[in-house]
Order: C-alpha cells, then sequence, then structure tokens
C-alpha cells in the first residue's frame, strides 16, 4: 500500500474541503497501491447523502407537497395565495385560495449514493519510447432518490424512465461504466493515443420503490443494451526554432465506428429531438478535429 486516502487525513487532496463546512452526509475511504514496478492501481469506496438536492417539480405535485404536509413543506414556499403570503399550518383550516404556483427548480429532493471507483496503469518502457496501459471504472453499488418529501425513495442506479418520472433525469448512471486507454510516446515526438469508453446496460421502467400502479411507463422492451465508443489520437511534435520553439500537429477522431446512441422512447414532443438520453450517450456521431499547438 503506497498511501491511505481520507478526506479527514491532513495530506489528503480532499482535506481543505472537508474542514468546511459541508451539509450532508460523506464516506470516502481510498487506498493507493503498487503492487509492481510502473504498476499503480487506487481504489475509492464513497457514500454520500445529500438533502435540499434541486429537483423540477410541476405545480400540481407542489401543491400536493404543501397540502399533505399541513402546510408546513418546503415546498409551500413556492405557493402565492390570493392577498400575498404562503401557505402555513395557521391556515390549515381556512382552505386559502391559491393564485400562483411557481413550477421551477426547487430544493426538495433527496439523494443518497455508494459506489466504487477504480483507476489502474500500467507504463511499459519500449526501445522507441514507452507504452502506458490505464483502465478507469465506476460500479455504482446504489442510487436513491426521493424527488420530494411525499414522494417514494427510488432505486434509480441501472435505471431510466420517461421525463415524467420520479426518477431524477440528471442522474441517469449504469451500474457500470468505465474507460480503457493506450498512449504511446515516442522518443521522436510521435503519439498515438486510443480509448474506448463504456457505459453499461440500463433497465427501463418498473423502477424499484415503485408500486405497480406508480409506475410512469410500461415498455415493451425492458432492457437498453451496453454501449461501447472508440477514439483516436495521432500528433507528432516538432522542435524547431533558435529559441526552442515546439510544435505540435494533432488530428483526433471521436466515435471512430460512428455508433448511434440507443432510441429511448418518450412521450415529450417525439419529433423535436433524437429520443435519448443526450447526457449519457453520443447524439454528435462521428467527428474530427485536426490542429496545431505552438509552445514558445
Amino acid at each position: 500500500v503506497e498511501r491511505v486516502l481520507h478526506p479527514a487525513l491532513p495530506g489528503d487532496p480532499g482535506h481543505d474541503l472537508w474542514k468546511r463546512d459541508f451539509r450532508g452526509a460523506c464516506g470516502l475511504f481510498g487506498v493507493v497501491l503498487k503492487p509492481a514496478p510502473n504498476f499503480n492501481l487506487s481504489v475509492d469506496y464513497y457514500d454520500i447523502g445529500l438533502r435540499n438536492a434541486i429537483q423540477a417539480r410541476s405545480a400540481s405535485d407542489i401543491q400536493v407537497d404543501c397540502a399533505t404536509t399541513r402546510f408546513t413543506s418546503a415546498a409551500c414556499s413556492n405557493i402565492t395565495l390570493v392577498g400575498g403570503g404562503n401557505p402555513t399550518p395557521a391556515l390549515i383550516n381556512s382552505a386559502p385560495d391559491i393564485q400562483s404556483t411557481f413550477a421551477g427548480p426547487v430544493n426538495l429532493a433527496t439523494l443518497n449514493t455508494r459506489g466504487i471507483d477504480i483507476d489502474a496503469s500500467y507504463v511499459l518502457p519500449v526501445s522507441s519510447g514507452q507504452l502506458t496501459l490505464r483502465a478507469n471504472a465506476n460500479v455504482l453499488l446504489s442510487y436513491k432518490s426521493q424527488a420530494g418529501p411525499t414522494n417514494p425513495v427510488v432505486e434509480q442506479a441501472g435505471y431510466i424512465d420517461g421525463s415524467r418520472s420520479l426518477l431524477l433525469q440528471n442522474a441517469i448512471q449504469p451500474e457500470l461504466r468505465g474507460t480503457f486507454s493506450v498512449n504511446y510516446k515516442s522518443n521522436g515526438g510521435f503519439g498515438l493515443y486510443v480509448q474506448s469508453r463504456y457505459i453499461g446496460s440500463l433497465k427501463l421502467g418498473e423502477v424499484p420503490g415503485l408500486t405497480a400502479g406508480s409506475q410512469t411507463f410500461v415498455y415493451a422492451d425492458k432492457k437498453i443494451d451496453a454501449v461501447w465508443y472508440f477514439d483516436a489520437n495521432i500528433s507528432q511534435t516538432i522542435k524547431a526554432g533558435p529559441f526552442g520553439t515546439e510544435m505540435e500537429l494533432f488530428a483526433n477522431v471521436n466515435n471512430v465506428f460512428n455508433r448511434r446512441p440507443p432510441i429511448i422512447p418518450s412521450d415529450q414532443n417525439p419529433t423535436s429531438w433524437f429520443p435519448t438520453h443526450a447526457p449519457l450517450y453520443d447524439i454528435m456521431g462521428r467527428y474530427m478535429t485536426v490542429g496545431a499547438k505552438i509552445k514558445f
């Protein structure tokens, strides 16, 4: 074991943040292993809880949250009554009339997530340069969310559903994802980098924590298969000029095999955009960049 990582230890990179006022609960522990020359392995376990997370709610959901908690929920602050003011417990028996409800993002959601991050690398010297093999992976053990105080707690690790479901749409994640790369650097300035990106499979609908009657959608195909993307980069560094001017010529190709994102059906404006989950999948397709960098 080369190093033990924990934010409470003064030498940890996150120690300064750990000392600050942090709202929520967080458990982090990691180790850095060096079992052999040129080989490094880092394993980190995390357990994070967050209260008052931001979530967009509909006007009807906000009104239900306020009413079912007898006007004590934080959601009541998004409701304006006729004549001004917000619903309070003192008005519970007066049936106040609503003038307007703010249906934008509110701090009502809660999150609890656990997982393991793994980073492994191996450097192999070769006669003409250096070859580096690297792998990064995230194993998501749990991701429980609650959209509001009156909503059920749902386990959304490895699940996806429509935009009107109780899943937090900006937190859709598979149970396994990772990147694997090979990087070659020659002594003469030539470089070749190849990377693969892996996104694990997802289940459609039937989210744990929701009863059969409260599921938002029912799908004929209940699984989205895992997706692989491949990227490549080639470069050549040229040293020239009396002042040691250095120029690098490079070319990149992302999504080499032009893998299209999986189709995920939606009933929200189905002809307005490609039916998939854009924050997770590559919606651009294959694209290339060519350029030069000069360092003086």
